[in-house]
């Protein structure tokens, strides 16, 4: 390119952005009305509906829960028909006694279904949670958790502790 069809160039462009940006108008204007036709879906809040933690102590001692032993924690989910969610459980959790003793709770791979019923669950495709579906007609997903004490001395009692669940809608 020669440097005179270069500043032809830039001479053109900066004549162009002049147009464009011009509060004034350079060329007779006739005025126009645009109609714009708007349509918008109102999506089905995602809720979470009801959430039961597992039995791990019988009140004499804590004992492994396996999420589909029928004292496995659960929680229902509500959100839209086929809608994907991302679930992630923690990996461990610290639970406390009345007296103060502690022990680690580790988790187990949690399992879900888009119906109630656990024993046809499936696990979720990560150790810790994972991608699952909303059931088709119902937008209904059922997750059951368990896990296992990692501590070998357990005191008896009763252990209480807080157990997050993060739910991603995608």
């Amino acid at each position: 390119m020669t440097r005179k069809s270069s500043n032809h160039i830039i001479i053109f462009v900066l004549l162009l952005l002049m147009a464009v940006f011009s509060t004034d108008p350079i060329f007779a204007q006739n005025s126009t009305t645009a109609t714009l036709t708007v349509s918008v879906t109102i999506i089905r809040s995602n809720s979470i509906e009801k959430a039961q933690a597992p039995t791990v102590s019988n009140g004499i001692k804590l004992k492994s829960v396996n999420p589909m032993q029928k004292d496995a924690g659960s929680i229902s989910l509500s959100g839209q028909p086929n809608g994907q969610v991302l679930l992630t459980i923690p990996k461990k959790i610290n639970l406390t006694d009345a007296k103060g003793n502690k022990v680690t709770y580790s988790s187990v791979q949690p399992l879900f279904n888009k119906i109630p019923n656990q024993k046809s669950s499936k696990r979720f495709n990560k150790p810790f949670g994972g991608q699952a579906q909303f059931g088709n007609k119902d937008g209904k997903l059922y997750v059951w958790l368990g896990g296992k004490p990692m501590n070998t001395i357990v005191h008896n009692g009763d252990y209480k502790g807080t157990y997050t669940i993060h739910v991603e809608y995608n």
